[in-house]
């Protein structure tokens, strides 16, 4: 039997397995009998005091989790449009925000709605933390980046009208690509067997690179590719993301679930929408039992009492950032500082700037140079008062990954630290590093991270990203070694880059 998951915050479903889905939906099933009688399930104790803080708008999510507290035996805290009702209006970080709520007002439970994209996790692995707060995070939506609660309460609802969460052909129709509910619909199904998706949107709304997670996935202006749909997702166009308004009238009307739509589909066909229902449904068909959007906002709140009580069994444990591995280097020659000089005449005729303290980085690729400069200047870390700080670009390389050209960067009597070595590999794979040191030479290839951080050289591009919006909050990016090329994602909003782009 699988090991149940701690689930002390709730952030997003990235890193759940299905185990994982199945443990919270089985759990919100048991609660289900509890919350249509609006009581406390039978053998659970909650204590937690639970924070809704909504920067904007919201009725269901806001809603069930507020009922969902009641349930528990306990009245949230809401505060509703923070911006306006609290200090956020008054430019307070959410940082600050946060502790005043956690380590003065007392809350155990954080829920948050936001704009900013990453900006629950952030909290939960180092605003709170940091500080010795043990409080959980429940992410509500945090921009266009996660929902995770509303698709759990999806996947319940799939499960009570199925039975199963395997073998489904699972459509949706709309804004494809602007949808978080979809997104991470779709992440959540690639985890389930015999899924097959038919996703419907205008050219300019459709999802790019969704393929690659399931065997039978299709993608249309068509809605004809819905017909043999077990399930249709509806979701609301919208008006500023189309630039003729006649072309959005178009689509808004091929896009409508209406009678005319519902007579090309399966007649056992399940329509979900997470609402607001604007103009995705016509109104003359709101009440067809096919259509159970309402049925499914209310299994949030089940699904919501689930999570609550779960972040309380855990409430004890603290959660900080992933641990990293130490850096590692692998050291290809080690040779006395006079011996390596000897050597160097002898190849090359002469030796340019030759140091006895210091390190020399070498077969940067071209542009490099300098941005390390800028990096090592930002943190501190070389001074030229100290001795010599050089960054060359254009030199002359023989190595044929160069292409002709390199950059070298040589300090003399200072040390860029180790913990650091990881930065070079990033920006450059083809760097070598030589320490000269206590009258010995050592060269170094030093090997690519598996996250890196806390860099000021190295920016998210997402501009809703909780490291742009956020003064305190620091850069914290995965590193994946492609063939083509080094890419990055960003630890909080997943926006995943070349490292080029990550570059200030």
């Amino acid at each position: 039997m699988a090991k149940a998951p701690i689930l002390k915050h709730i952030l997003g479903l990235d890193h759940f397995s299905r185990e994982d889905i199945e443990y919270i939906i089985n759990g919100a099933e048991k609660f289900i009998p509890a919350a249509k009688k609006k009581t406390i399930p039978r053998g659970v104790t909650f204590k937690s005091e639970v924070t809704l803080l909504f920067d904007e708008p919201s009725t269901r999510t806001c809603g069930s989790y507020g009922r969902a507290a009641r349930n528990l035996g306990v009245t949230p805290v809401v505060w509703q449009n923070d911006k306006v009702m609290s200090s956020g209006g008054k430019g307070e970080s959410l940082a600050d925000t946060a502790r005043i709520l956690v380590g003065q007002q007392g809350a155990d439970i954080l829920v948050l709605r936001t704009a900013v994209e990453g900006a629950p996790a952030w909290l939960a692995h180092y605003v709170l933390p940091e500080r010795g707060f043990k409080a959980a995070v429940h992410n509500a939506g945090d921009g266009a980046h996660h929902h995770p609660t509303q698709v759990l309460l999806d996947l319940l609802t799939i499960k009570q009208k199925f039975g199963r969460l395997d073998n489904l052909i699972i459509g949706a129709v709309g804004d494809i690509k602007n949808s978080r509910v979809v997104h991470t619909l779709l992440d959540a199904l690639s985890r389930f067997d015999g899924i097959k998706v038919r996703l419907v949107a205008h050219s300019n709304l459709q999802l790019p690179g969704v393929g690659d997670s399931f065997k039978d996935l299709q993608q249309s202006e068509n809605p004809e590719i819905l017909k043999d749909c077990d399930i249709v997702y509806a979701i609301r166009l919208q008006k500023e993301r189309f630039d003729d308004m006649a072309e959005y009238n178009r689509y808004k009307s091929m896009y409508q679930v209406n009678q005319q739509f519902l007579s090309k589909l399966k007649s056992d066909v399940v329509v979900m929408d997470a609402m607001p229902i604007v103009d995705q449904i016509s109104p003359n068909v709101r009440h067809d039992p096919r259509i159970i959007a309402h049925t499914q906002a209310w299994h949030g709140i089940p699904v919501r009492m689930w999570l609550l009580a779960e972040s309380y069994r855990h409430r004890d444990k603290v959660v900080g950032f992933p641990e990293v591995e130490k850096l590692e280097a692998e050291l290809l020659e080690e040779v006395s500082i006079s011996d390596h000089r000897k050597e160097l005449i002898k190849k090359k005729g002469q030796v340019v700037k030759p140091i006895d303290d210091g390190m020399v980085i070498d077969h940067l690729q071209s542009g490099t140079a300098s941005i390390l400069h800028q990096a090592f200047s930002g943190l501190g870390l070389v001074d030229s008062g100290k001795g010599m700080v050089v960054h060359a670009t254009g030199l002359k390389s023989e190595h044929k990954a160069m292409g002709g050209n390199k950059d070298l960067y040589l300090v003399q009597n200072q040390h860029i630290p180790e913990g650091i070595w990881g930065l070079i590999a990033v920006l450059s794979p083809t760097a070598t590093i030589n320490v000269m040191r206590d009258g010995r030479f050592k060269k170094y290839r030093p090997m690519l991270p598996s996250m890196i951080y806390n860099i000021d050289a190295l920016c998210c591009p997402n501009d809703r990203c909780v490291t742009n919006v956020e003064p305190e909050a620091k850069t914290r990016f995965y590193v994946y070694d492609r063939e083509s090329s080094t890419q990055l994602e960003c630890f909080f909003c997943n926006t995943v880059l070349p490292v080029q782009d990550a570059i200030r």
